[in-house]
């Protein structure tokens, strides 16, 4: 799933069934843009529509294609992040304050405010697993704070930090609680890691951080993670090239490749089956929506088959 440039200028919902040629989802009335942006295990989506007045609205379809608004917080911006097999989404919600909050949507719509850890000011839902344990980040306004997770009753926990990093941002949550994301030691305006020190961060069930292996270069940050414990995100080399990469349950990296004359890749979901989706990007910085099978194939997302040597 995800969006489509059409003839009009415009983005459009569309869905990739197994690969295939790209079907078109049905767009809220009055939207100016639309798209989809997560999938669960039966087939529901929920994603964003931009009206004249509202820049992001939470969506949901259903697995009969049927689109319906979720509820804010009341602000002009909310973002879908995940959701489960049972319907549950994720994201973040503007206030009316204009402060944006973690928050997790019911199955019919409803919007329940997660809150932040402690003090701060700002949080945001980025994983949710079929338990319904949430993880994301809480912290300052500009959101470079501390990874936290939230249990199903609500209480928001603060996840550690790996040695010599000061901030940091949990991404995904698997069926055995294992977490994974990105901890960072300043901040930066890099355009591929958000710190020049960026890495890739998987905690461990027992609380521990452990830092997953680049591809040779300096950064690296981990977007999700299955139930059999294979990470997916992107890596950079030692030439600074930025790939897509899957970490196996061990921590062992492999560069997925890219689109020939494409000059980097990033992933960022995985399937309990091993497929990947993410994207290949020219050095115009035209993104194409990729998937990976298993075995390593990647198919570029219009339906053609392509080889994807790492080497490229």
């Amino acid at each position: 799933m995800g969006s489509a440039i059409a003839t009009d200028g415009a983005l459009h919902p569309v869905l990739w069934p197994d690969g295939a040629p790209a079907v078109p989802l049905t767009a809220p009335a009055g939207s100016i843009d639309s798209a989809a942006q997560v999938i669960n295990d039966t087939g529901e989506l929920a994603g964003m529509a931009a009206t004249e007045e509202i820049p992001s609205l939470p969506l949901r379809w259903s697995v009969a294609g049927e689109v319906s608004e979720m509820k804010t917080l009341g602000g002009a911006f909310s973002l879908v992040q995940d959701m489960n097999a049972s319907g549950v989404a994720v994201g973040t919600s503007a206030t009316e304050q204009g402060t944006t909050h973690a928050v997790r949507w019911h199955t019919d719509g409803s919007v329940t405010d997660l809150g932040t850890l402690r003090t701060d000011e700002s949080s945001t839902a980025f994983g949710i697993n079929d338990d319904g344990v949430i993880v994301g980040q809480s912290g300052p306004g500009d959101l470079t704070g501390r990874a936290v997770r939230w249990d199903t009753d609500g209480t928001v926990r603060e996840l550690s930090l790996p040695p010599g990093t000061v901030s940091a941002a949990a991404h995904a949550i698997n069926g055995a609680g294992v977490i994974v994301g990105e901890s960072t030691s300043k901040k930066s305006d890099d355009s591929d890691f958000p710190d020049p020190d960026g890495h890739a961060v998987r905690w461990n069930t027992n609380g521990t951080a452990t830092i997953l292996r680049t591809l040779g270069g300096a950064h690296a940050t981990a977007q999700d993670i299955n139930d059999s414990g294979v990470t997916v995100g992107s890596a950079q080399h030692s030439d600074g090239t930025v790939r897509a990469v899957r970490w196996t349950a061990d921590g062992t990296p492999t560069d997925l490749g890219l689109l020939p004359g494409d000059v980097k890749s990033r992933a960022y979901a995985i399937n309990d089956a091993g497929v990947i989706v993410g994207e290949s990007i020219t050095a115009d910085e035209e993104l194409h929506a990729v998937l990976w099978h298993p075995d390593g194939t990647m198919i570029e997302l219009n339906g053609t088959a392509a080889d994807t040597s790492p080497s490229q």
